[in-house]
C-alpha cells in the first residue's frame, strides 16, 4: 500500500494538519511538545478502530482515543490519501468483488453460473478501487455510535464511497459525509456490475451470459452513475457442493476457516491490509515477554512496544520458506548494525515456551537484555526492517538508544526497506546526503492553532548543493529541534554571549539553553544568507549579531536580506551608524559595536567591543585561551560581570522572538 497523504482536524495537538509524503523516508522534527508523535498516531487509531469493528476488539486503545480530540472540540477526523500497488493487494481486491458479485444474486443462481462470469473481473476493472481515501470521523457527542469511517474514490471526476463503520456495506454514489444516515433503495452488487437495475431473473440470466465477457466496475459507474448497491459478502450461498475459488482466497487471507458461514465486508478487507502493511512503534519500548503459549506464535506478533520480539524472531525461525528467509534477513541486518550476531535459546516446559534472544560476539553469549539497551533496540530494527515488501513502516524515536554510528548505518537500511516515516530529535536521524532526503525533512513549527507542517520543497540542483554544504554538520541540522536559533558572526560572540546569558533570572527570563535557544556562530558576516534560508525554510524564528561591517548596504547580508525580503532596503550609506543599527533592528540584526569599522581599523568588530568594556581582562583571556575564540569569549565573560548593553541585547532578542511568534500564531 502506497501512503502519499495524512489529513487530520482537531486530533490531538493537530489543529489543521496535511502532510504529503511524496519522499520514500520522511523524517519528523521539531522542537519537544510540538506533536511529532501524533502523526503517527493518526495511522494507529485508524488501524486500531478498523480492527475493534472487524473482530479483533482492543477496547483499552480504543476507549483511548475517544480522549483524543483537541483542546474542547467534541470530534475530530482523519484522512489517509493511499493507493494499493502491491500485487497481493490487488489480487486480495480482485477476490473480494469476485466473491460479493457471486453473492449479490447467490439466492437466484448457483454460485458456478455466477463465477464464470465473475471470472472476468480482473485488476483492470477494478481501476477506481485502486487508489482513493480512507476517512475517519469521531463525535462524542453522538447518541449512537461515536464512530464513522468510509473509503472514498473517484472515477472520471464522479465521487463513489464505501462506509465501512457506522453505516452498511454499501457502494454508494457522492462524497462520504460523516454519519448521514443511508436511504433509498439499492441494488445487488450483482446487478451493478452488470449495469441492469431489477430486471426480472431470466432477463438477468440473459444478462449474465451477454456481459461474461466484459463485466467491469468502470463502465457499471459510468452506466448507473447514481445508483447504490450492497457491497458485503452473504453468508447464504447456493454453492452446488462446491466453494467458488474468490471466496476460498478470502477466506485464506482473513483467516476464516469456515467463510460460508460469514458475512464479510469491505472494512475486513481493509483491516487485513492495514494489518499487513502499516508497521508502527512506540516511542517507549517494554521489557521482553519471554514465555509463550504455543497458540500465540502461529500468527504475526505485534512489535509495536517491542514486547513479543522474542515470539516473532521464534515464528520466523521455525516458519514457512518466506519466514526463515525474513529471519536470516534480520539477522544479517543486525549484524551490519552492531558487527554482533544473535541466536535464540528455547526451553520447552510442560506449560509454555521460554526463549531467549542471545547476543552472539567473539567472547561468549549473553541474553539480549544484558547486551545493552541499543543491542536490544538494534534487534528490533532488524526484524521490523526485515519484512516483506509494500509496507509503510513509522518508526517513533528508533535512535534513542543508538549511537550516531549505528544511527548512520541504519538510514542506509530504511532506504531499501521502502517507504518509512521517522519520528526523531536526533540530528544524526536526519539525512541529506542525496536531493531527495532534503523533501523528506519535515518540521513541525508551534502554532497557536496546533503545529504546522515546514519543509523546503522543490529544491535547484544548485541551491540543493549548498543546502547539503550548511547541513553536513549535525550541529546545524540540531537546528530543526530548536525553537529559535541566535546567529552570531563570530565564534568569540557564542563563547562570551553564552557565559553572560546563562543566568538571566534578573531580566525575568529564561537563558538561551532553557528555552531551547542555540547560540551559534555561522563564521563570517558572508555566511549569514544559507542559514537565514534554511531556518525560514522550517519556520524556525531567528536573530543575528553581526558587527558593524555588516550594516553596511553593500553587505554581502544586506544583498541578501532586500532579495529575499522585498520590503528591507538599507538606509543610505551616508546615514548616521545609529540611524542604520536602528533600522537593522527592526529586521532581526543586532549589533554591539558602536561603528561600522571598515576602514581597516576593526573597531565595528565584537572584539573590539571587548576591548572597551575590559582591555585587561581580554588580555588575560586571550593569553589564557591561546588561539581559541570561543574559549577566549568565555574566559572573559567568566571575569567580567555582564554588561548593561549585553542585557539590553537579550532583552531585545527575546522580545523580536516573542513578536515573530506571535505574528506566525496570528497567521496561522
Amino acid at each position: 500500500m502506497l501512503l502519499t497523504r495524512i489529513r487530520a482536524e482537531n486530533f490531538l495537538s493537530l489543529r489543521h494538519l496535511d502532510l504529503s509524503l511524496d519522499s520514500p523516508l520522511t523524517f519528523i522534527t521539531g522542537p519537544n511538545g510540538v506533536g511529532k508523535t501524533n502523526i503517527a498516531r493518526c495511522l494507529d487509531v485508524v488501524t486500531t478502530v478498523l480492527n475493534h469493528h472487524t473482530g479483533r476488539p482492543d477496547i483499552d486503545r480504543l476507549v483511548l482515543y475517544e480522549s483524543a480530540a483537541r483542546d474542547e472540540a467534541t470530534s475530530y477526523s482523519i484522512e489517509l490519501t493511499l493507493e494499493f500497488d502491491q500485487d497481493w493487494e490487488k489480487q486480495l481486491l480482485t477476490s473480494y468483488v469476485q466473491a460479493a458479485f457471486i453473492a449479490g444474486e447467490a439466492y437466484s443462481f448457483s454460485s458456478m453460473r455466477l463465477e464464470a462470469a465473475a471470472q472476468n473481473i480482473d485488476q483492470a476493472t477494478l481501476q477506481p478501487l485502486l487508489s482513493g481515501s480512507l476517512k475517519l470521523n469521531f463525535d462524542s457527542s453522538r447518541i449512537g455510535g461515536l464512530w464513522w469511517a468510509a473509503y472514498e474514490f473517484t472515477h472520471l471526476n464522479n465521487q463513489w464511497h464505501i462506509p465501512l463503520i457506522g453505516g452498511t456495506s454499501l457502494i454508494e454514489p457522492g462524497p462520504a459525509t460523516p454519519f448521514l444516515p443511508i436511504g433509498g433503495a439499492q441494488l445487488s452488487f450483482t446487478r451493478l456490475m452488470l449495469g441492469i437495475d431489477n430486471p426480472g431473473p431470466s432477463d438477468l440470466e440473459r444478462s449474465i451470459k451477454e456481459l461474461a465477457n466484459g463485466v467491469d466496475l468502470r463502465t457499471a459507474l459510468v452506466k448507473m452513475p447514481d445508483q447504490r448497491a450492497s457491497f458485503e459478502i452473504s453468508p447464504a450461498f447456493n454453492t452446488s457442493g462446491r466453494i467458488p475459488q474468490s471466496l476460498k482466497e478470502l477466506a485464506s487471507a482473513l483467516q476464516i476457516k469456515q467463510i460460508i458461514n460469514h458475512t464479510v465486508t469491505f472494512a475486513q478487507l481493509l483491516a487485513v491490509i492495514f494489518r499487513r502493511t502499516i508497521v508502527l512503534t512506540d516511542n517507549r519500548r517494554v521489557p521482553l515477554k519471554r514465555h509463550y503459549d504455543s497458540t500465540e506464535l502461529e500468527a504475526p506478533l505485534d512489535l509495536r512496544s517491542g514486547r513479543n520480539l522474542a515470539g516473532e524472531l521464534f515464528r520466523l525461525k521455525n516458519g514457512k520458506s518466506a519466514d526463515r528467509s525474513l529471519y536470516a534477513e534480520a539477522k544479517k541486518t543486525f549484524t551490519f548494525l552492531t558487527g554482533q550476531t544473535f541466536g535464540l535459546a528455547t526451553t520447552v516446559s510442560s506449560t509454555d515456551l521460554l526463549i531467549e534472544p542471545l547476543a552472539v560476539t567473539t567472547t561468549g553469549e549473553r541474553p539480549i537484555e544484558f547486551s545493552g539497551a541499543g543491542v536490544q533496540e538494534a534487534l528490533l530494527l532488524s526484524t521490523l526492517l526485515s519484512g516483506p515488501p509494500g509496507r509503510f513502516l513509522v518508526l517513533d524515536e528508533p535512535a534513542v538508544n543508538l549511537e550516531p554510528t549505528m544511527q548512520r548505518r541504519l538510514i542506509s537500511q530504511l532506504r531499501k526497506a521502502g517507504r518509512c516515516m521517522v519520528v526523531t530529535h536526533s540530528p544524526d536521524m536526519v539525512p541529506v546526503e542525496r536531493k531527495e532526503d532534503l523533501a523528506g525533512i519535515v518540521r513541525l513549527s508551534p502554532g497557536a492553532q496546533g503545529p504546522v507542517v515546514c519543509r523546503v520543497g522543490d529544491v535547484p540542483e544548485t541551491e540543493w548543493a549548498r543546502f547539503v554544504q550548511l547541513l553536513e554538520p549535525s550541529h546545524v541540522r540540531a537546528l530543526l529541534f530548536a525553537s529559535c536559533v541566535i546567529l552570531c558572526e563570530g565564534s568569540t560572540e557564542v563563547g562570551a554571549l553564552s557565559q553572560w546569558w546563562r543566568d538571566t533570572a534578573s531580566l525575568n527570563l529564561p537563558d538561551p539553553e532553557a528555552a531551547n535557544i542555540p547560540i551559534i556562530s555561522v563564521d563570517g558576516d558572508k555566511r549569514f544568507g544559507p542559514y537565514i534560508d534554511y531556518l525560514d525554510a522550517f519556520g524556525i524564528p531567528w536573530a543575528i549579531i553581526a558587527d558593524g561591517p555588516a550594516l553596511r548596504d553593500s553587505s554581502q547580508l544586506a544583498k541578501h536580506l532586500a532579495h529575499r525580503y522585498p520590503n528591507f532596503s538599507t538606509p543610505l550609506n551616508n546615514a548616521g551608524f545609529e540611524e542604520c543599527r536602528d533600522y537593522w533592528r527592526c529586521f532581526g540584526v543586532f549589533t554591539l559595536a558602536e561603528q561600522f569599522g571598515d576602514d581597516g581599523h576593526k573597531q565595528g568588530e565584537f572584539e573590539a567591543y571587548l576591548e572597551r568594556v575590559d582591555s585587561h581582562a581580554l588580555a588575560m583571556a586571550r593569553s589564557e585561551s591561546g588561539r581559541s575564540k570561543p574559549r577566549c569569549g568565555a574566559s572573559f565573560a567568566a571575569n567580567v560581570s555582564r554588561p548593561q548593553e549585553v542585557a539590553d541585547l537579550y532583552l531585545a532578542i527575546m522580545q523580536r522572538f516573542e513578536s515573530i511568534t506571535q505574528r506566525a500564531f496570528e497567521i496561522r
